[in-house]
């Protein structure tokens, strides 16, 4: 049958068919072997790729491994103190100003005094810190500071590229609208202590690393105690117990939550959050700290409310005056800081005293006195004054203004009740008092000073060797004799007249007119005096003709203001009527406003140097706690006089020591085995008396009179005794200090020529003549000799 005899398909499939096969196989593998040459392409391109990604790899590794360790290497090199730096067991210390003294036995600087200002800076332990402020101050700075090792990477990393990122748009974009800082507590912390606040890269990678190692030696309460009391706030105050005294009047373990936010939000601003001058943006600065508190759960919304509305109360205004609170500072100490704080307010550009006082004293300075202290110690003990070297007199008089100085009382009467003059003022008693001061010849460094009598109880009081007071006779050495000596218009042994120089208005007797000067008890001996004479026995005449007739008046004037730095003398353009541009005050040393004892033993070491004059210093050097230099003293020393006049003054100075009809004859001529030079100082109405004593080491100031000028001697009796007692005070110290020192001479001058004079004309000693010897310059040196008729030329013109 047809259907049956069919095949399949396949069978009959044309021969034609099965040909065609080969040829799609060719073709096939004609495909494929073009598909595996685009791969070979493409493989060789990956592996190449691969191979500049690799070596790009390798050298990124290469630097990346030399740029960790140079930056390794810098941060040990940068980190290498901060065991010392970072020791927060002494952090309080390091805030307190040191000052050392050099221990003059072995030369060692040893710690001598410390001041710290509690006002500005107190320090407080965590336990006394209410929960309250420290979780305000973590709340507003670092709310993950009980979480992270003293470094929060999220936000550093974040403030990092958003740093980078407005760098290059110039501030067009970033990550954040405005420049966000990433510093933890920790990171503050370090930054308070170190100072180091420089904006560069490298300063927060130190303070990185320093902040890890920082929590890695100390607990989260130590780093915190410590933050919570170096941070800054207005003004100079510094810690949160400085700020709760400030701000609010009370201990800061009494803040209550709304003063907590306070003292917490001031930190970031402290001009613009300021309580006292911007009360309205600290409100707002500090309720947001309180929600902040409230948003991290520190608070709950009930305390938040309440404090948030809780009113700005802040303790009244506080003086200016500043109050130290350490215990009796030696008068050293409180004389250096007179010298050392308007150099400071200087410096630093601060307005005030005060300002630069507290800074001083919360800037842990290290201060190199130039005190020593065996002699400060010994010039104290002799002013405690048991022994009555200065005789206690008191007196009364009329109070000016109610309020009592130190060491003064009321006056009362045998009821007990209190005195009052006929003006109804009060009456008070006062004391005499005493100041002294001693410097070094060689360098001007003031090595001991006091400032008073009796037990000094209080601290930066009044210092009296540091205050004007009327000289007396102790000016004429600098301005007349000194200048005539170094100007050769008269010499040791010159002969001049005592005789008044003029005649002045009387003031005791209206229109009239009478002599002037006149010498002690208003006599004078219209005779010629040779000069080492007038000056031993203290005459007025002498240098009132040196200076009026020879030297002049501005040349004096200038000499002791310029020269010898007496800048409280008054100058006629100050005051032109009433000044030191005369005669009186620049021969005789009555002074419009006086002169202080340290001043006048900073210009007497001329006479004792080689004619040198060195500013007097009472410090050395300032450091900072790091030992970085701060400050260090540089004091003016001036070639005053040549050395052959300030020997020949020297020489003359001898005189009122051991002449006996001279005025400090009761000294005797040596202590300790070294010559002493003097000169003594009594003003007309006895209201002062001064006394300046020079040893080969040494020259010592001493003034004794009251605060308020009164006559101390009624009669001459009075005043022969009452003047004693600087002189002894002087002998009694000065044969202390100098006990085991090696005995030296005063220095001496190749162009001073000794030659024999006769004491009665002043001339070359003739045969028969009654003869000293005399020191002259080389090139005036006596030719004249005497003829026995004993008749002095006439002064040199």
């Amino acid at each position: 049958m047809a259907t049956n005899d069919k095949k399949p398909v396949s069978s009959h499939t044309p021969n034609t068919s099965n040909a065609k096969t080969p040829a799609k196989t060719t073709q096939t593998k004609k495909k494929c072997k073009k598909k595996r040459t685009v791969l070979g392409v493409l493989g060789s391109g990956v592996k190449g790729i691969l191979k500049f990604v690799t070596i790009i790899f390798c050298v990124v590794v290469m630097i990346g491994s030399v740029a960790a360790v140079l930056l390794s290497q810098y941060v040990v090199t940068a980190t290498a103190n901060d065991a010392d730096l970072l020791n927060l067991d002494q952090i309080k210390l390091s805030y307190t100003t040191h000052f050392f003294a050099q221990n003059p036995n072995t030369g060692e600087w040893e710690d001598y005094a410390s001041l710290y200002n509690q006002q500005q800076r107190t320090w407080v332990d965590l336990p006394q810190i209410p929960e309250s402020l420290q979780n305000a101050f973590i709340a507003v700075e670092d709310k993950d500071f009980r979480h992270h090792k003293g470094v929060n990477y999220k936000r550093t990393i974040s403030a990092a590229v958003n740093l980078v990122l407005q760098k290059v748009s110039g501030g067009a974009f970033g990550l954040y609208d405005s420049m966000q800082g990433a510093s933890t507590i920790t990171q503050q912390l370090i930054k308070n202590i170190t100072g180091d606040d420089d904006t560069d890269p490298l300063r927060k990678i130190r303070e990185v690393f320093r902040a890890i190692g920082l929590e890695n030696r100390y607990s989260k309460d130590m780093v915190l105690e410590a933050y919570l009391n170096t941070i800054s706030l207005t003004g100079n105050l510094a810690g949160v117990q400085a700020g709760a005294e400030y701000y609010f009047g009370k201990d800061v373990k009494d803040l209550n939550l709304a003063e907590s936010a306070s003292i917490a939000c001031v930190t970031k601003s402290p001009t613009n959050y300021n309580p006292v001058t911007n009360p309205a943006n600290h409100v707002q600065r500090r309720n947001h700290v309180l929600k902040l508190m409230r948003d991290q759960g520190l608070v709950t919304e009930e305390e938040y409310q309440e404090a948030k509305n809780y009113p700005l109360i802040l303790a009244e205004e506080q003086s200016e005056q500043i109050t130290t609170h350490t215990s009796h500072n030696s008068w050293y100490v409180d004389a250096a800081l007179d010298e050392i704080i308007p150099l400071v307010k200087a410096q630093e550009g601060f307005e005030t005293d005060a300002e630069a006082y507290s800074f001083f004293t919360t800037e842990g300075f290290n201060v190199y006195l130039n005190v020593n202290p065996f002699m400060q110690a010994e010039m104290e003990k002799l002013m405690l004054n048991t022994d009555q070297t200065f005789m206690d007199l008191p007196i009364e008089v009329e109070d000016a203004d109610g309020n009592l100085q130190e060491g003064e009382t009321w006056a009362v009467d045998q009821n007990g009740a209190q005195k009052f003059s006929q003006a109804g003022k009060p009456i008070k008693i006062i004391k005499t008092n005493a100041a002294m001061v001693t410097i070094d010849n060689d360098t001007g460094k003031v090595l001991a000073i006091a400032g008073g009598l009796r037990e000094k109880k209080a601290d930066r009081v009044l210092n009296r060797a540091m205050i004007q007071h009327q000289t007396g006779s102790t000016m004429k050495p600098l301005a007349a004799y000194a200048l005539g000596i170094e100007y050769r218009l008269t010499h040791y042994s010159d002969a001049w007249p005592d005789i008044p120089y003029q005649e002045i208005p009387d003031p005791d007797h209206p229109g009239r007119m009478k002599q002037w000067p006149m010498n002690y008890g208003g006599k004078v001996s219209n005779q010629n005096v040779l000069l080492y004479k007038a000056l031993a026995r203290s005459l007025n005449t002498v240098p009132v003709h040196i200076i009026g007739d020879y030297v002049g008046v501005d040349i004096a004037f200038n000499f002791l203001h310029d020269t010898l730095n007496m800048k409280n003398l008054v100058t006629p353009a100050e005051n032109p009527k009433h000044n030191d541009s005369a005669l009186s005050p620049l021969a005789l040393g009555g002074l419009t406003e006086g002169a202080s004892p340290l001043e006048m033993a900073a210009a007497y070491q001329m006479f004792s140097n080689g004619g040198q004059y060195h500013a007097p210093t009472f410090f050395s050097s300032i450091q900072r706690p790091n030992g970085e230099v701060y400050m260090e003293s540089s004091p003016a020393t001036v070639q005053a006089l040549s050395p052959e006049a300030a020997m020949v003054m020297n020489r003359l100075l001898r005189n009122p020591v051991i002449d006996p009809q001279g005025t400090a004859a009761g000294i005797g001529g040596q202590i300790a085995g070294m010559e002493v030079i003097a000169k003594t100082g009594t003003t007309q109405d006895w209201k002062d008396f001064t006394f300046v004593g020079a040893t080969p080491y040494y020259t010592t100031a001493v003034w004794y009179g009251y605060d308020e000028p009164n006559m101390i001697a009624h009669n001459n009796a009075e005043n022969r005794q009452y003047s004693k007692f600087p002189q002894n005070a002087f002998k009694k110290y000065m044969s202390t200090v100098q006990q085991g020192l090696e005995a030296r001479m005063f220095p001496t001058s190749k162009n001073v020529v000794k030659q024999s004079f006769c004491t009665i004309s002043g001339l070359l000693a003739g045969p028969g003549c009654p003869a000293a010897q005399g020191y002259y310059t080389s090139d005036y040196i006596l030719t004249d000799t005497c003829n026995g008729a004993h008749e002095p030329p006439p002064p040199a013109a």
